[in-house]
């Protein structure tokens, strides 16, 4: 029992300090995300689309009956809110999982570094404040990495079951989470007794079975749906969407760890491939899965035209854990000579101090800009400068305040009247067409009209006649409110009113 008072230690408190740390600033509106509201409908209305494991709304469904009561349990944005504490809660767990594992392999000075820097790593604290389902299949794959080089360590009965219900987590958080189904399946048979190894590994599909009954009850239950939806999003990996193609964005996953955290970690991790290489039998299987996440990933997903930086996670994470893995891995190996062993030490604190810098730098970013809601900004500017008399047409992610819209129900309608009905403004046709309609402003988000603009899509005849579109209201029009793409894209997703009175 004492032996597992440092690890416990460890966990609490990487794990609470995760909470305090990710569940800042997490109340902006649930519409704000365009894929949350649809996670609420599902919940509210006890309907599932199947376009995810069920592991996610399955956990915020049953909270929502502990942490409310009465018609608190139907209000969107206290449900978003509580899907959000529980993505929350599931980077905290990774980070506290990945901590743990470090200090089980390398010792509590490698299980506080991980820890450190997977609390503070950026792409982990943005992908923390949002309702879906990238975080909860982080936490699976990091604690199939603890249960695995646990198993690994000593295959007992136990553990093997442990492992089990470790991967049916992963499993039911994302579909792409089944990737990892040939490690686990290897792991067991490798580590079976002879003779035994049909008998373990049917044991094993047993646990894992009934933990993916358990988890996915409504998915199992409903076959048809759910290879319907995943036939439909692995068809949108093509990138086509809203009649714009893409090229294969190649240098999209260098951009998003340039932005998220640098490459300091990134480099130094490459002392774990030399590891790896020399001393290929010291490295642990959750090593090697690690190790395997950061170099397929990243390679399928460059490699694919639909890009988001929240498929880099795994990625990013597997960096932070592999860089100290390098560091103490050669530390290590060279701890017998006293020359290497008086400098080693330092120079790796010194590494990983740089390292994170950078994290922080770009995380103290991010958190200040989750203060920052150019959305409200732009209605506020709306109900003051611009007369009652005037009508707006807008992209529907500008979110200006529709009471028709069942998001905005329960709000303040703005004085001025409102057009609607599409997603993108420039479907409702031309800007001569929207001035016959008696539209005097238009409002449009560079999140919907940006890729009309990018050249590097394929343009078919409908978005072209997008991209006309915008460029005439940009540069024709006059542009009397303007804030760039920041940070937190969805707070600050780039929003420009334009007077059109003169056109």
């Amino acid at each position: 029992m004492f032996a597992a008072r440092p690890v416990i230690l460890l966990f609490c408190c990487v794990f609470f300090s995760g909470i305090a740390l990710f569940g800042r600033h997490n109340d902006f509106p649930f519409y704000y995300h365009p894929d949350e509201p649809g996670k609420v409908q599902q919940i509210i209305r006890h309907k599932r689309s199947f376009t995810h494991p069920m592991l996610m709304l399955s956990v915020v469904d049953a909270a929502r009956h502990v942490a409310f009561s009465g018609a608190d349990r139907k209000l969107p944005q206290k449900i978003c809110e509580l899907g959000r504490w529980a993505t929350a809660a599931m980077c905290a767990l990774t980070a506290a999982t990945l901590a743990c594992l470090a200090f089980q392999t390398f010792g509590m000075v490698a299980g506080c570094s991980v820890g450190l820097l997977v609390l503070t790593q950026p792409l982990l604290y943005d992908l923390a404040h949002y309702f879906k389902e990238d975080p909860w299949l982080m936490a699976g794959i990091a604690l199939v990495c603890l249960a695995l080089n646990a198993f690994s360590q000593s295959p007992s009965t136990r553990r093997m079951h442990l492992l089990a219900v470790a991967c049916a987590i992963a499993a039911s958080g994302k579909y792409v989470g089944f990737a990892y189904l040939p490690v686990w399946v290897w792991m067991v048979w490798k580590k079976a007794p002879p003779g035994s190894q049909g008998s373990r590994l049917m044991a094993w599909f047993a646990s894992f079975a009934g933990g993916l009954f358990l988890l996915n009850l409504q998915g199992i239950l409903n076959p048809a749906a759910v290879l319907e939806r995943i036939q439909e999003e692995s068809s949108k990996l093509s990138g086509a969407a809203h009649g714009v193609g893409r090229r294969v964005p190649h240098g999209f996953y260098l951009l998003t760890q340039t932005l998220y955290g640098g490459w300091a970690l990134p480099l130094i991790s490459l002392l774990w491939v030399a590891a790896a290489v020399r001393m290929p039998r010291k490295i642990t299987p959750a090593e090697w899965v690690l190790g395997a996440t950061a170099l397929l990933q990243f390679a399928i997903f460059s490699c694919v035209p639909k890009a988001a930086f929240r498929y880099h996670l795994p990625v990013a994470l597997a960096f932070v854990f592999l860089a100290v893995a390098g560091l103490a891995r050669w530390i290590e190996a060279f701890r017998d000579r006293p020359r290497f062993r008086s400098f080693g030490v330092p120079i790796g604190a010194v590494l990983l101090a740089v390292a994170l810098f950078f994290q922080v730098r770009t995380l103290w970013v991010l958190d200040r800009s989750f203060l920052q809601d150019d959305r409200a900004r732009l209605i506020d500017w709306i109900r003051s400068e611009l007369p009652a008399n005037a009508v707006l047409a807008a992209d529907a992610a500008v979110n200006l305040p529709d009471l028709r819209l069942w998001q905005h129900a329960g709000g303040t309608a703005l004085s001025q009247r409102l057009v609607s009905g599409k997603k993108e403004v420039g479907q409702m046709g031309s800007i001569a067409e929207l001035r016959a309609l008696g539209v005097t402003h238009i409002a449009i988000c560079g999140r919907t009209y940006a890729r009309y603009l990018d050249l590097s899509r394929n343009a078919d005849p409908q978005s072209g006649q997008m991209r006309a579109f915008y460029q005439t209201l940009l540069t024709r029009g006059k542009v009397l409110w303007s804030s760039p793409i920041g940070s937190v894209n969805y707070l600050q997703p780039g929003l420009q009113l334009v007077d059109i009175q003169g056109l």
